[in-house]
């Protein structure tokens, strides 16, 4: 279970979010998908949803210098690329300031492969191809809110990990919460993370974290909070740019069980 959380309301309530269905054929073409953006960003790519974890806004998400590419996979009998799915999909994408694309696959003798040449992306809004070496330039681009908090998941992730947590779970997108679920040996836990700028050092606890603990009970009433403070590198600490150096304040998750 999966609440959506309407940006710009803390104290809303939680909705379910429906998990798809993907099917062994959408799963193949997502490798495929995946392993084609690789060999055509020659290193250069670095990804940030290279995952099947739900809710499921982008399939493949990733940054080449400057810019941000989200990707849906296109498959055949498999998910569509309409309706409610598109919308998320596209105002995900606008809230992280990335190009939002499809990629196209169909099965040939040697697996899935993308059907347009090159990179085998089309604007998802236009239709028109897209060369993502093509858009990258020297401009200096602040980090969205989105980037923020997937760069703040991260950091806990990575906290979870080095305690030997496992089965770690995240999205990453702004009006869905939980961020992130685990287990260590207690059952499922979960946490909302939340990231801000310098010179804020704590980002404050959501006002409705109550309510996701009554929520999310009958899956588990572990819940954590995370802070995470983000300054740049150098004099202008203020200032985050895209894979500019950071500096983090994180100290721990603080635990938000229910007495239920």
């Amino acid at each position: 279970m999966t609440g959506i959380r309407p940006t710009g309301s803390e104290s809303t309530p939680l909705y379910g979010m429906a998990r798809l269905h993907l099917g062994p054929a959408f799963v193949e073409a997502w490798s495929a998908a995946g392993m084609h953006l690789e060999e055509h960003g020659v290193g250069d790519v670095r990804w940030l949803r290279a995952h099947l974890n739900q809710p499921l806004i982008e399939h493949l998400s990733f940054r080449l210098g400057n810019q941000l590419f989200f990707i849906w996979v296109l498959v055949p009998g498999e998910l569509s690329f309409d309706g409610g799915l598109r919308e998320l999909f596209l105002n995900a994408a606008a809230a992280a300031s990335a190009h939002p694309c499809v990629l196209r696959m169909r099965l040939a003798s040697r697996g899935f492969e993308p059907v347009l040449p090159g990179w085998g992306l089309s604007d998802a809004v236009t239709g028109e191809l897209v060369d993502p070496r093509a858009l990258v330039t020297a401009e200096e681009i602040e980090m969205t809110d989105w980037e923020l908090l997937d760069f703040g998941i991260q950091i806990v992730r990575d906290s979870l990990e080095s305690e030997g947590a496992t089965e770690i779970s995240w999205q990453s997108n702004l009006a869905v919460d939980p961020s992130v679920w685990f287990e260590r040996g207690r059952g499922p836990e979960w946490v909302v993370v939340r990231a801000v700028r310098y010179p804020e050092r704590e980002a404050p606890l959501p006002h409705n974290v109550d309510a996701m603990l009554e929520a999310y009970g009958f899956v588990s009433n572990l819940g954590h909070f995370a802070s995470v403070a983000v300054a740049a590198e150098g004099e202008n600490k203020e200032r985050l740019l895209r894979g500019g150096a950071l500096i983090v304040r994180f100290v721990g998750l603080e635990a938000r069980t229910s007495a239920h």
